[in-house]
């Protein structure tokens, strides 16, 4: 569940990284583009490509997860249904009707 609520966020945090990515790269152009102006928009441009990243790692932490509920599921059935052939009574297999 948190990561399905995380991954939710993401997106609103990409556009919200963008407005502001894009309102500092405006303001670093306006003023001539020293260092200390270039500075914020590099960092919020790292900022992005770390959020994205994160995105990729969570979705493949998630599909990891759904296999391995899938497969634990899958596992839990298969041996209930080994209880039930072996609690049966080998009369029901042998009886020609």
């Amino acid at each position: 569940m948190a990561l399905l609520l995380i991954q939710g966020l993401l997106p609103l945090a990409t556009v919200w990284l963008t407005k502001v990515l894009v309102d500092s790269l405006v303001a670093a152009v306006e003023a001539g583009g020293g260092w200390e102006i270039v500075r914020t928009p590099l960092l919020l441009a790292v900022a992005m490509a770390v959020l994205f990243l994160v995105g990729h790692v969570l979705r493949a932490v998630t599909r990891w997860l759904r296999t391995a509920q899938g497969e634990l599921v899958q596992d839990h059935i298969a041996g209930l249904i080994q209880e039930r052939a072996v609690a049966a009574d080998l009369v029901l297999y042998d009886s020609p009707d």
